[in-house]
């Protein structure tokens, strides 16, 4: 087994600072940059005395999976972009881990990182040729190395995806632009006039009062009897036909009703 290395009492705080500062998590995954961060933590919470130690069992709900497939997944990731150390016990003894720096990372100053400094982009099979390139962009257009994630939620899976861990190319924008799509929102409702009201009753020949019609729905504030917002008063025009019909029909029905009795 390897030796514990040294550390000093800030080193779980720089690490995380190059996870995010080289956009690691591009290229091992959201669940592997959990898995790093927690051991980091776990190892500054030891005072750096010693491994952090787990069972697969244990490991698998502090990064927030649910599979041992996607913890050596994620774990495999880590190890080989050399964010992290493992080393397996067998089945009767936990597994010891630390996380490590990448040698090629190692060079980087600790300085701040937010929107006014630029991010570290690393790219060992783009056109750098493995050179460390700094950034102040937009990453867009990158679906990650990994890709893994473990998309938990309705799926309850593993999405797996990984692509040989490789980091894809990262398409930078000078100049991310909004999205130019936007959902226009629907026009709120409008009542109509007596005019209007007047003339559609007229196209469909139901001689219904115009004013009555509109007096009817300001009394309710155009809310239907169960309370919900009318969206098309043109609807309430052909209810009150139906309405019309129905009543005209009742009422003629009864009159014939006295006719026999009157015969």
């Amino acid at each position: 087994m390897s030796d514990y290395p040294e550390r000093h009492k800030y080193f779980a705080h720089r690490y995380c600072r190059l996870l995010t500062k080289t956009c690691a998590a591009q290229e091992i995954g959201p669940t592997a940059f959990v898995l790093c961060v927690t051991i980091a933590m776990l190892e500054d919470s030891k005072r750096y005395t010693a491994p952090v130690t787990f069972y697969n069992d244990q490991l698998i709900p502090l990064i927030g999976v649910r599979k041992w497939k996607s913890l050596d997944h994620a774990r495999s990731l880590a190890i080989k972009h050399g964010w992290l150390h493992y080393e397996s016990s067998g089945t009767r003894r936990p597994g010891r881990y630390w996380v490590t720096i990448p040698p090629r990372f190692e060079v980087l100053d600790d300085s701040p990182c937010d929107e006014d400094t630029p991010n570290i982009c690393y790219t060992p099979n783009g056109d750098n040729g493995g050179d460390v390139v700094r950034t102040s962009y937009a990453l867009n257009g990158h679906s990650g190395g990994d890709n893994e994630g473990d998309n938990e939620g309705d799926n309850g899976g593993d999405n797996g995806g990984d692509n040989g861990g490789e980091p894809s190319t990262l398409t930078l924008d000078p100049s991310p632009k909004k999205s130019a799509t936007r959902k226009k929102r629907p026009d709120s409702f409008q009542p109509p006039t007596v005019e209007e009201v007047a003339a559609y009753c007229r196209e469909r020949r139901n001689g219904i009062d115009p004013e009555a019609f509109i007096a009817s729905y300001q009394k309710t504030g155009w809310r239907t009897k169960n309370n919900v917002p009318i969206k098309d008063w043109k609807a309430c025009i052909i209810t009150w036909e139906k309405y019309d019909r129905r009543l005209n029909a009742s009422t003629s029905s009864q009159a014939e009703g006295f006719d026999d009795y009157a015969n």
